[in-house]
């Protein structure tokens, strides 16, 4: 939780620098904690073909078709709405 709090966007909300020292996680640092961290074994395939997708990705270039805006839907419905309204179009 103390990662959270240094973390704050709102800088007023942070702990200072004696709160920090104060804290369990501080104080307590040469303990061995009584709960045991798993490691996150990672597939190496796995990982192997996310880095691939990845690549494959960013290095794929995809042709975009543009068209002038007065093509599009919504530019064709605001010029039948026009005379509706009493504005001409030029």
């Amino acid at each position: 939780d103390l990662v959270r709090k240094l973390l704050d966007v709102d800088a007023s909300r942070r702990p200072a620098a004696k709160q920090i020292l104060q804290h369990p996680w501080i104080t307590h640092r040469n303990s061995i904690p009584a709960t045991t961290i798993v490691n996150n074994v990672y597939n190496v395939e796995s990982v192997k073909g996310a880095l691939e997708q990845t690549y494959r990705a960013l290095t794929t270039t995809s042709t975009v078709n543009l068209r002038p805006v007065n093509a599009s839907a919504l530019a064709k419905r605001r010029l039948t709405q026009l005379p509706k309204m009493g504005v001409c179009s030029s």
